[in-house]
């Protein structure tokens, strides 16, 4: 692995985002979604946190991203 702890995840996260807003692609649609996907459980696995703060870091991410990917989707393809 190249990203040890959640921490360096939520960095390439933002890194993939800011490329997703210069330059709309499947491929950096596909990184975003996986690696945002798998953040909640990278908190809850990092033993870099304590306990605490691994529970309170993770009760404000919401998995449920579904109906926003499918609205995203869907502006981009209007657009383009």
């Amino acid at each position: 692995m190249l990203h040890m702890t959640a921490h360096e995840r939520y960095q390439k996260l933002m890194r993939v985002f800011g490329r997703l807003m210069k330059d709309f692609n499947r491929d950096d649609l596909d990184d975003f979604i996986l690696t945002a996907n798998s953040l909640r459980e990278w908190i809850r696995r990092d033993q870099t946190l304590t306990v605490f703060a691994r529970e309170v870091i993770a009760s404000y991410i919401h998995v449920d991203c579904k109906g926003k990917l499918c609205s995203v989707k869907s502006d981009y393809r209007s657009r383009y």
